[in-house]
């Protein structure tokens, strides 16, 4: 989960959200088959990452160990042939979403840092 603070972006655990995302409403699309845990988590490890980037990059925030983690991330993700399934195309569009909606919600609050 995303969390806004004092106008930097940073991902949290769920225990520490001080809220409860809402649901988005579409299920899981995929292609039946199961895919094994540490793929699952690359994947969600892939998605929070872009998401947080993205958000960053819309608010003029940068932060280089971000960009490092991301590629590592990307990697292993292009290792693992991971790039041509559902879930990693479903996480990629998910994460563009989030992004879009994130700035736009720090830029509503304002939440964002404007030094």
């Amino acid at each position: 989960m995303i969390h806004l603070k004092r106008g930097r972006v940073r991902w949290v655990e769920r225990s520490e959200a001080p809220y409860e995302p809402v649901p988005r409403g579409r299920g899981h699309v995929g292609s039946g088959g199961s895919m094994n845990t540490d793929d699952s988590r690359i994947i969600a490890r892939f998605q929070r990452l872009t998401t947080e980037l993205l958000v960053q990059k819309r608010l003029g925030e940068w932060h280089p160990e971000l960009v490092d983690e991301l590629y590592r991330t990307s990697l292993e993700i292009e290792e693992r042939g991971l790039k041509k399934s559902p879930e990693y195309r479903d996480a990629m569009v998910r994460a563009y979403e989030e992004a879009c909606w994130l700035a736009e919600l720090a830029k509503l609050t304002g939440t964002v840092n404007t030094s």
